[in-house]
C-alpha cells in the first residue's frame, strides 16, 4: 500500500520519534515499526481538526502504539485538494527532555521545564514530573506563578517548591508552550 511507502521514507528521514505514523481519515493508522496497527486515532481530541486540515503541534498524549508520553506533530496530507490522511510523529517528551538537559548542561541547582497552555508539564529534566500539573503539587506559590506564566508572553517569577526558585520564562508561539529556566536555592 502507498501509505506504508510514505511512512517508510519518513522513517528514514533521521527524525527521532517514538512513532512515525500515517493516519487515514477514519482514524486507522500505520507506523513505521508495525505497519497497520489495528488501533485508531479517531477518539484523540486533536484528530478531527487534523483531518479538517489543521496542523497539530505539541499536543500531549500517551502513545497508543508505544505507551510513551509523547508530543504530537502532524500535518494533513492532501491529494488533488482533498485530505486523504495525516502524517505525524509522536515525539518522546522524556527523550526530548534528556537531549535538552544534555545540551544545556545546567548545574544541579538549576531547573528547566516547559508547560502547555493548560499548565501540564511538557518537558522537564526530572522524568517523574512529565505530564504532571505543577498547580497540583501542593505549593500555593507555584500554583499562583503557573497562572502568571500562562497569562504573559514572558517574565520572571519566584516561588517555593523544593526550595526557593527564580525562573525566567517565555512563551513559544509555535506550540504555545511556556519554557522556563531557573535557579534553585535552599533545596
Amino acid at each position: 500500500m502507498k501509505s506504508t511507502g510514505v511512512i517508510a521514507r519518513f522513517g528514514g528521514s533521521g527524525i527521532g520519534a517514538a512513532a512515525l505514523w500515517f493516519a487515514r481519515p477514519d482514524g486507522s493508522y500505520y507506523t513505521v515499526e508495525k505497519g497497520l496497527t489495528g488501533l485508531s486515532l479517531r477518539n484523540r481530541a486533536y484528530f478531527p481538526g487534523l483531518i479538517a486540515g489543521k496542523d497539530v503541534i505539541g499536543r500531549l498524549v500517551i502513545s497508543k502504539s508505544t505507551g510513551k508520553r509523547t508530543a504530537i506533530v502532524a500535518v494533513p496530507v492532501k491529494r488533488n485538494g482533498r485530505i486523504i490522511g495525516a502524517l505525524g510523529a509522536s515525539l518522546s517528551v522524556q527523550e526530548l527532555s534528556r537531549m535538552i538537559d544534555e545540551k544545556m548542561a545546567l548545574p544541579e541547582d538549576m531547573v528547566f521545564y516547559a508547560l502547555n497552555s493548560t499548565g501540564q508539564t511538557c518537558l522537564h529534566r526530572k522524568a517523574s514530573l512529565l505530564f504532571a500539573y505543577p498547580a497540583d503539587m501542593g505549593s500555593r506559590s507555584l500554583s499562583e506563578k503557573v497562572r502568571v506564566m500562562l497569562s504573559k508572553p514572558e517574565g520572571v517569577v519566584r516561588y517555593e517548591f523544593e526550595g526557593s526558585r527564580t525562573v525566567v520564562f517565555k512563551q513559544f508561539p509555535l506550540t504555545g508552550w511556556v519554557f522556563a529556566v531557573g535557579l534553585i536555592r535552599g533545596k
